[in-house]
């Protein structure tokens, strides 16, 4: 009698655990490390250069979660698209002029979270155009930036009142260009700076800079984006709990200022 009750209860305790595993599937975690990728097409840096930053962040996030994560730098367009679909990272913060300029290009992924960049701290950018008198003469305008924007986008997004046809050069030596275009030279062009740019620039000391004026600021658009390529939400929304906690810890606050970041800001209720 003994030995048919315990096998109706093993018996019992064997499909108790089954149907916990069919109602709730083991997580990636348990298969190994989520992949975590911070695509900035334009960013400054290598890899190599972002690898103790990016490990600092990832081992915070570790200690809160419990999660293993493996990280990744991309700062350019072609690179980012051909790691995410090669690799399906599980996470990514990616400028969102990045996500816009890419539709259709990526998996499937949800917006979580707005990152919250330094100096300014919200979740809205605004690029500044700086120059010389008289940039604005003939039918095209010509800019340079540090980042990869097409015209369409500039256009729809970033001064849409704008009449005339518009080319972007992107350059690796912003501030180089700010100095010839105050000398006098490519006094055809100006400069599409980032908010960081901007202040960085703001608050040079140097003689060159007096030739310059901000031309225009430019209409606000959303900061990067925390993005979740996953389905269950429940492993999104442990992050984010994480990264609320992060900023308002000092060790947090010290890794956030080494990523430029004052903190992230949900972008759907978590529990």
């Amino acid at each position: 009698m003994e030995r048919h009750r315990f096998k109706f209860i093993s018996l019992a305790i064997s499909l108790a655990a089954a149907l916990f595993i069919l109602l709730y599937p083991l997580r990636p975690l348990d298969a190994g490390a989520y992949e975590f990728v911070f695509w900035y097409p334009g960013g400054e840096g290598t890899q190599k250069d972002a690898e103790p930053i990016i490990a600092a962040f990832l081992n915070y996030i570790k200690e809160k979660t419990g999660y293993e994560i493996r990280g990744r730098y991309i700062n350019k367009t072609d690179e980012g698209i051909k790691y995410i679909k090669a690799k399906r990272p599980t996470f990514g913060i990616v400028s969102w002029i990045t996500l816009e300029e890419n539709k259709g290009k990526l998996p499937p992924y949800k917006e979580i979270a707005a990152t919250l960049p330094l100096p300014h701290g919200t979740d809205k950018e605004i690029f500044t155009i700086v120059g010389k008198e008289g940039w604005e003469k003939g039918s095209e305008l010509l800019l340079a930036s540090s980042i990869p924007i097409s015209p369409a986008f500039f256009k729809k997004y970033m001064m849409p009142e704008l009449d005339k046809e518009v080319t972007i050069t992107e350059t690796s030596s912003i501030f180089a260009l700010l100095k010839e275009l105050s000398l006098g030279n490519a006094r055809d062009k100006a400069v599409l700076l980032t908010p960081m740019e901007m202040h960085t620039f703001s608050n040079l000391k140097v003689d060159w800079k007096g030739g310059l004026r901000v031309i225009q600021r430019l209409k606000p658009i959303p900061t990067a984006r925390l993005i979740y390529f996953g389905d269950d939400l429940g492993v999104a929304d442990r992050l984010i709990q994480a990264l609320l906690a992060m900023q308002e810890e000092k060790e947090g606050v010290e890794i956030l200022g080494e990523l430029r970041l004052k903190g992230f800001l949900p972008l759907h209720h978590t529990p």
